[in-house]
């Protein structure tokens, strides 16, 4: 039964990448406009970007500024690399079964609902933080002094990439002291404290989502965060404010909580270090899909489809702890086969979304052929596009985008 999970997590990354190239557009989408010149990339890193500082994804912006005109194609050739790289390492800390870890963490790292991040150059930051928390849990786990120093420089960075990022040093801290590591424990939780005072210098205020926030419903966000995508693997469009959508959410998490409840208890029982590292990884997981919750409860809707990634960081480790410590009567190949299988068949149901972002893409830039001066052919790609005059005009100057080749005076 592994090959065929093989052969259908194989399916799911050919098909997922093929549809990057459909989705992928040489001009900015959105936030991306806010980082197309160099001036607002490297010009502006100790800055916030909505509730994000994003230092390292800037730094990455004004790469793909230089070596790829702005095009975008050198940020998503990063964002594949860190998702290549964060599935190895989850694979690796996996252990055994090995063929199905790896069918099931390919299948589920590289599931097209992750089109958004993997097609978007601004998605650096959110695919990279997930590898540096990755990253780093996996370096302790090794336990040496020189894998805690590199831990702690990789992880001390994480703050600087997204909000979710302190997480990542707080996680660690706790992961060392179980470990009984104390002063690297103490070093982690000073690089958050570190990372705290950063985000409070630069003006981050916590926010409660308004007059309609209260508690009772915080949780369910959350779940629906966690467990709606899951819920919605042949259809993209369910409402999360169905009473059976919300209840399916609730038995979900609760049910993934149980299962990491069990794992921790087991882990410490038996000083199974590998388990309690994907635990660490798997809280990081939970912990974004909280702050998610937390910072976008207002007029929530259903979550967006690239925090999808964040639920299978949180998911996925708890499935390799399980098959870690599988018997017989786990099957765990069968269940890789079903998940792949599954997952690869989704791809159908993500080409159209795919073809429309593709499209707008395309629609857009004939638009801007036709009138390049005039901020209504970029409506498409940026909701109040007479704010973008000043980078419309450098994009052209620079030839950046779908500018690259063509006169400076494009247009005029």
């Amino acid at each position: 039964m592994e090959l065929p999970a093989v052969i259908f997590s194989l399916v799911v990354f050919i098909s997922t990448a093929w549809m990057t190239t459909i989705a992928y557009g040489p001009m900015p989408f959105w936030d991306a406009w806010e980082v197309v010149r160099i001036e607002d990339s490297w010009g502006k890193l100790w800055s916030l970007h909505n509730e994000h500082m994003i230092m390292f994804p800037r730094i990455f912006y004004g790469l793909d500024t230089l070596l790829a005109s702005g095009t975008g194609v050198f940020s998503v050739a990063v964002i594949w690399l860190f998702q290549i790289t964060s599935c190895i390492l989850l694979i690796d800390l996996a252990k055994a079964p090995r063929m199905p870890a790896i069918a099931l963490s390919v299948s589920l790292m590289f599931w097209a609902r992750h089109l958004e991040n993997l097609s978007w150059s601004f998605q650096v930051g959110f695919v990279g933080v997930s590898l540096i928390a990755i990253s780093t849990m996996w370096l302790i786990n090794f336990g040496t002094y020189t894998a805690l120093v590199m831990a702690l420089i990789v992880g001390g960075t994480a703050p600087y990439w997204s909000l979710n990022g302190l997480l990542v040093p707080m996680i660690a801290a706790v992961l060392c002291l179980v470990d009984k590591k104390i002063f690297f424990s103490c070093l982690f939780g000073l690089a958050t404290a570190v990372g705290v005072m950063a985000y409070i210098s630069l003006g981050f205020k916590t926010g409660n989502g308004g007059s309609e926030f209260h508690l009772l419903k915080a949780p369910l966000v959350y779940a629906n965060i966690l467990i709606q995508p899951f819920i919605e693997i042949f259809a993209i469009s369910i409402s999360p404010l169905d009473t059976r959508v919300m209840l399916l959410s609730l038995i979900g998490a609760i049910a993934v909580h149980g299962c990491a409840l069990y794992a921790l208890v087991t882990s410490i029982r038996n000083r199974d270090r590998p388990s309690l590292t994907l635990l660490a990884i798997a809280t990081f997981g939970l912990g974004s899909c909280l702050m998610v919750a937390l910072g976008r409860n207002e007029g929530y809707g259903g979550p967006a489809y690239r925090y999808a990634l964040f639920s299978v960081v949180a998911l996925l480790p708890i499935a390799l702890i399980t098959f870690r410590k599988s018997s017989e009567t786990c099957k765990p190949s069968i269940f890789a086969v079903i998940v792949s299988g599954v997952l690869a068949l989704n791809a159908v149901v993500w080409y159209p979304f795919a073809v429309h972002r593709g499209n707008i893409e395309v629609e857009a830039i004939r638009a801007i052929k036709k009138n390049p001066n005039n901020p209504e052919s970029y409506r498409l790609l940026y909701p109040a596009p007479e704010a973008l005059n000043d980078r419309i005009k450098a994009m052209q100057a620079r030839q950046l985008g779908m500018f690259r080749g063509a006169e400076p005076d494009l247009g005029r």
